[in-house]
């Protein structure tokens, strides 16, 4: 099943000029993002490595700074 193009594509109005943004990752994402960890921490059991995910936060503009949302 092919995705249409209003599926995957996503805009934000930044100042009154509108951009294209990457779609928001999806539940197929957190999976392979899960798995990636898991083989790298896992490989750097017995070193003084740590490894750590990126934390996923959305962030919108107001009046003139952005704001974290949760």
């Amino acid at each position: 099943m092919s995705l249409l193009k209003d599926d995957y594509t996503k805009e934000e109005k930044i100042n009154g000029v509108v951009y294209d943004m990457s779609p928001s990752p999806n539940y197929q994402h957190g999976i392979v993002d899960g798995n990636i960890y898991r083989i790298i921490s896992t490989g750097l059991q017995g070193t003084v490595c740590l490894a750590f995910m990126e934390v996923y936060t959305k962030w919108e503009w107001k009046d003139t700074n952005w704001k974290r949302i949760r």
